[in-house]
């Protein structure tokens, strides 16, 4: 079985060369390269084949977020990790939805970033457990937000017209549930036939 290939993007040199240490020490790993910003990454990591990305996100210049959203669509096949020490909502759904498949901390063991990278590999999201808290939680928030709204009445929605107003809105609606039941009336012509018309209110 080949060697997982990992590419590293962070700018402290302690713990680029960390990393890098573990990667080749561990059997079937690579470490094909070090990269201590995203310019430099951004320009050499495209012409290289990388299964996963360990990208550190607050770096000088480009952050890893918009490394991650610049590098995605020339690798598309490549997973890229972020490893940060941030946690809060802000960089998580933004590297997530920049191209992001896992996010762990930078306090995470050498054995769990190994198993997260495994875990990648096998089509898995690994998330340090307070960042999945904080995901599944804004999930959660978002659910609750949106069955309040479906609740409110038309004033809690900024609607401030007066009903009479919103009413003839309703009975100018095409649509079958809010246009009138139309009143049939039967008049006799000048030559003795039905004719019909029809009466809205």
């Amino acid at each position: 079985m080949d060697n997982i290939r990992v590419a590293i993007v962070e700018d402290l040199n302690e713990i680029r060369e960390a990393l890098r240490v573990l990667i080749d020490g561990s059997m079937g790993f690579s470490c094909v390269d070090v990269f201590e910003n995203g310019e430099m990454a951004l320009v050499e990591l495209p012409s290289k084949q990388i299964d996963v990305i360990i990208m550190d996100i607050n770096m000088p210049g480009m952050s890893g977020i918009d490394c991650t959203m610049k590098l995605k669509p020339l690798m598309p096949q490549t997973h890229f990790m972020m490893y940060t020490v941030y946690d809060n909502d802000e960089n998580i759904f933004a590297a997530l939805k920049g191209g992001a498949t896992g996010y762990i901390l930078k306090r995470t063991s050498p054995a769990a970033i190994l198993e997260s990278i495994r875990e990648l590999m096998a089509g898995g999201s690994p998330m340090s457990g307070e960042i999945a808290r904080r995901v599944v939680a804004s999930l959660q928030n978002k659910k609750q937000n949106k069955r309040k709204i479906e609740i409110l009445t038309p004033r809690e929605k900024g609607d401030i017209r007066p009903p009479r107003q919103r009413i003839s809105i309703q009975r100018n609606c095409s649509c079958y549930k809010c246009k009138p039941a139309p009143m049939l009336s039967i008049r006799l012509t000048r030559v003795s036939l039905f004719s019909f018309s029809f009466l809205r209110w």
